[in-house]
């Protein structure tokens, strides 16, 4: 049980990262919403 919290964890970090070098590398923070979006409609899924 905490295994998998953990590694819940380490995947959101490691997923945020990415993000954030996506957002540095474009420089448009309109693209946080719509990540923000599409991982809410993913986890809805």
């Amino acid at each position: 049980m905490i295994a998998l919290l953990v590694s819940a964890i380490q995947l959101a970090l490691r997923i945020a990262r990415l993000l954030t070098e996506l957002l540095v590398e474009f420089g448009d923070l309109s693209l946080l919403r719509f990540y923000l979006m599409a991982a809410n409609g993913s986890a809805a899924a």
